[in-house]
């Protein structure tokens, strides 16, 4: 499952992504332990450290 952290910003009128964040909440382990879909930093997590408590911290400036 993959989820798309979007920023955007209003420019010339128009509404656009400013900054993406692509969070994997599953992967598929091969044998020698390495995902195969995504890198560490871009892991879904349960807690603070999951990519999307940056985008709402954002939010509420």
């Amino acid at each position: 499952m993959t989820r798309y952290l979007d920023r955007f910003e209003k420019r010339d009128g128009e509404w656009t992504i400013a900054d993406r964040v692509v969070a994997f909440d599953a992967q598929l382990n091969v044998p020698g332990g390495l995902p195969a879909l995504a890198p560490e930093p871009n892991w879904g997590r349960r807690d603070e450290t999951d990519a999307s408590h940056a985008l709402f911290a954002s939010l509420k400036r």
